[in-house]
């Protein structure tokens, strides 16, 4: 007979830690093994519970509805009704649904499911709402609000994300008292009967961290009713610690705006690449120097094919940096540069065309004697070619071309900092990390 060995209580926990939220079958299979790893896999199995309108694509493109989705739902409340400690494990609900197969949400069983996750006495914590595709919207507002959101979704929130959905109800950000971090992703407000000035709360939600890309009216909805004494406020921006976004020119500007409102509260700004590796020049956008406790800045830049622009992007970059007050809180700066992302293709060396002695001179006077990290981090993109290989011989002589390219990209990346840097590498007080990534186009 197996027996518990006798073990800190605290590695069980650990080893339940090493396995990753996707490998489901193997949390499982821990949890039967011993009764010590029962309720620890439990509250990972069941942190986060997902449920979605439909299965597959069907003939002529059109997404069926899932004929397991009640079953699943059944079999769920099933669980809870008779192993009422795992309500208390729910933390996160994430709901995929499709116009016109929405109904339900507002209906039972899933009801009953969030009935008893409530008077388990924890709550949804996290909220994630989702279009199987781009645009999805929900049927009926009225019920979703009265139905679903203000019972058992308004009170608890603190994270929120929408993403492929129009039409969202203006009341899910507004009434969600306790809301923090807020992502939206290709996605509009709607705003309805049920949103009136009679049925609003005395505060609005202070909003912590914003991540959008792109907003489609919901960013400038809650901008614009912030400048409108008339119209009551959705969100309160003024308590703002971090924004994600991507560079594309509205999202600067409107990132730009919020910096603005928060002041000195801003802490993070995180800025992406687009996915289409296209320059966008964001010079003159983003302005720092009334954020006094901004500790990291985080920006992607990617370096165009024409070396008569090569700069540009690192100029973009440097005048950001320039207004950084001399009295900041700068911890960290990261700067992620993706070369050869275009047809014209540039080779690792053609970093070297680019005015680094700006980004040197900035480091320095932002640092003026206190510690700062510096990461600069290259993503170097090349094509293989034409390959006349056979079929046996192919991957061999692609992973012996991937890893000459690695050492030829280490050795470039690896001179441009001992060279372009002076400052830098004389200083102290800043300690810069260089990193590399070579993909294949």
């Amino acid at each position: 007979m197996f027996t518990t060995p006798i073990l800190p209580p605290e590695l069980f926990g650990e080893i339940v830690h090493c396995i990753d939220d996707s490998e489901v079958a193997t949390l499982s299979a821990l949890s039967l093994s011993n009764k010590v790893f029962l309720s620890r896999c439990q509250r990972r199995l069941f942190s986060t519970i997902s449920f979605r309108s439909t299965c597959s694509k069907q003939v002529h493109n059109d997404l069926a509805q899932d004929p397991h989705l009640d079953t699943r739902l059944k079999a769920f409340l099933h669980i809870l009704k008779f192993s009422s400690h795992i309500a208390t494990y729910v933390r996160r609900l994430e709901l995929s649904i499709t116009t016109g197969s929405d109904a339900w949400v507002v209906e039972e069983p899933f009801i009953k499911i969030m009935e008893i996750i409530k008077t388990s006495g924890n709550g949804i914590q996290e909220l994630g709402l989702y279009g199987i595709s781009f645009p999805e919207k929900f049927g009926d507002l009225l019920d979703l609000e009265r139905i679903f959101l203000r019972p058992y979704i308004n009170p608890t929130i603190t994270s929120l994300t929408v993403s492929r959905l129009v039409g969202v109800p203006a009341s899910l950000l507004r009434d969600s008292v306790n809301l923090e971090a807020l992502t939206i992703d290709h996605s509009a407000l709607e705003f309805d009967v049920a949103f009136d000035g009679t049925q609003l709360l005395s505060a609005c939600p202070k909003l912590r961290a914003i991540t959008f890309h792109p907003s489609m009216g919901v960013l400038e909805t809650i901008l614009e009713r912030g400048k409108d004494p008339s119209n009551s406020q959705i969100l309160d921006l003024s308590s703002l610690r971090t924004i994600h976004t991507i560079s594309f020119p509205y999202n600067m500007l409107a990132a730009n705006e919020i910096i603005q409102i928060s002041e000195g509260n801003f802490e993070e700004l995180h800025i992406k690449h687009n996915e289409e590796f296209r320059y966008c020049p964001f010079a003159g956008t983003i302005d720092l120097s009334i954020s006094f406790g901004l500790r990291i800045l985080d920006i992607e830049i990617v370096f165009p094919s024409r070396s008569s622009v090569l700069g540009g992007p690192l100029v973009d970059f440097c005048r950001v940096l320039k207004t950084i007050p001399q009295k900041n809180s700068v911890e960290e700066i990261k700067l992620g540069a993706y070369i050869g992302f275009y047809s014209s293709k540039q080779g690792p060396a053609s970093c070297f065309q680019a005015d680094w002695d700006l980004v040197d001179s900035a480091l320095t006077r932002i640092s003026d004697g206190r510690p700062l990290l510096f990461h600069l981090h290259f993503v170097y993109s090349f094509d293989e070619g034409s390959d006349t290989t056979s079929d046996g011989d192919e991957m061999e002589v692609e992973r012996a071309l991937h890893g000459e390219v690695e050492r030829h990209c280490a050795q470039v990346f690896r001179r441009l900092v001992q060279e372009r840097f002076p400052l830098v590498n004389t200083s102290s007080n800043i300690n810069l990390i260089l990193s590399h990534d070579v993909v294949v186009d």
